[in-house]
Formats: C-alpha cells, structure tokens, sequence
C-alpha cells in the first residue's frame, strides 16, 4: 500500500497559470516554479474531521506575498492548515539549496497589493490526499 506524503489543496491549472503570471515579475529567471499546492497536513492522510471534504472544490484567496533567499509564497485564506502559516510555494531558488518546505521559514511578509497591481488572488484546488508511488 503507499503512503500518503501529505494531504493538500491542489490547485487546478488555471489557478497555477494564475499565480505564476502574477508573480512572475518577482521570481528570478533560475528559480524552479511550483505553485502546486497548499498543504492542509503533511506526512498523513486527512482526518476523519476533514476526510469529508476529499475531491472537493476549494477556493482560496491569497492575500500576502512572502518572499526569502531561498523561497517565494503566497498566504493564503480558506481552508484549515498545520501549517502555522496556510500558504502556497510558489517558486525555489533550488540551484542555492532551497527546498519547497522553506517557506514555512518565511518571515517578511507583504499584501499582494504592495507586490503587483491587485488586491487578492482567488485560486481553485482540489482535496487531495498525495501518495508515494
């Protein structure tokens, strides 16, 4: 049987071109482009608390941009997370040693609208729970 690696919101394409369209100004040309995901719990499957909510639509709304050395992300609002901060990875400075888990250290913080011509980014994912192959 495989292991679940972590339970998330996944984003349907669209709301990938999305985000990545807005940001891109911001990402550095060598940087790898995710904008995959915002995890709900990692390393398990979903709770029977939240269980109900597989293959469901979602919508979030990204309402801050946090930017590191290593990562860049987006806050995001409208689901329950582990995370201490709900958010999407939405590119890694991979060639420096990032991983995508850095942006749990993020710590500078802005609203969208200090980093591109919006307020807010609403995204469409799907629950899902992502097994190991």
């Amino acid at each position: 049987m495989d292991k679940i690696l972590y339970s998330a919101i996944v984003l349907d394409d669209q709301s990938h071109d999305k985000l990545i369209n807005h940001l891109d100004n911001i990402i550095p040309n060598d940087w790898k482009k995710y904008a995959h995901h915002m995890t709900i719990v990692f390393g398990k499957g979903l709770s029977d608390e939240w269980k109900k909510y597989l293959g469901m639509k979602i919508k979030l709304t990204a309402i801050e941009v946090g930017i590191s050395e290593m990562t860049i992300a987006v806050k995001v609002k409208g689901f329950y997370s582990d995370n201490e901060i709900p958010h999407i990875t939405v590119a890694v400075n991979i060639n420096q040693g990032g991983k995508p888990f850095m942006s749990n250290k993020i710590s500078d913080w802005k609203p969208i609208n200090e980093i591109t011509n919006i307020d807010l980014i609403d995204l469409y994912g799907f629950v899902k729970e992502i097994k190991s192959n």
